[in-house]
């Protein structure tokens, strides 16, 4: 089928297709007398699958090697890499709320000088006092993960 029949079938633009065909990620063949990209029943699966894997978090960087390294299309590696991809959102996740309750500490205690402030006529600068006391937001550890990812 042609860039555009393919276009139309997966939903995407021409131009999403080229440039991921210049990222490495499809390869069309060349009609011999028009050089017309087309592609075959494969191309198009794979395409399918690596629009779904954006979908879900995915780099283009993570869908080449995981295609790469699997051209048959086997569910164990995928099924690791979607752990993997899972547990990174479960860090971020964690990361998030840790980061949410900071706020939370900031929010109040900004309220409470505000309250000070209003009553007594004296602001206080200085850094958040609650803040000091409670654990920094987790950094992301990259070990984590079969991959690394």
């Amino acid at each position: 089928m042609r860039i555009g029949d393919l276009a139309n079938r997966l939903g995407v633009s021409t131009s999403k297709i080229r440039y991921l065909e210049n990222k490495g990620l499809i390869r069309p063949t060349r009609g011999h007398k028009n050089r017309y990209r087309t592609y075959d029943e494969e191309s198009a699966i794979r395409l399918s699958m690596m629009l779904q894997a954006q979908t879900l978090g995915f780099t283009l960087k993570e869908i080449k090697q995981a295609f790469t390294t699997n051209r048959t299309l086997e569910c164990a590696p995928f099924i690791a890499r979607l752990e993997d991809k899972m547990d990174e959102v479960a860090i971020h996740i964690q990361r998030a709320q840790a980061l949410h309750a900071r706020l939370i500490l900031a929010i109040e205690e900004m309220r409470d000088r505000e309250r000070s402030w209003k009553a007594t006529g004296v602001q206080i600068v200085a850094p958040l006092s609650r803040l000091e006391s409670k654990t920094a937001v987790p950094s992301h550890n990259p070990a984590i993960g079969r991959f690394g990812v």
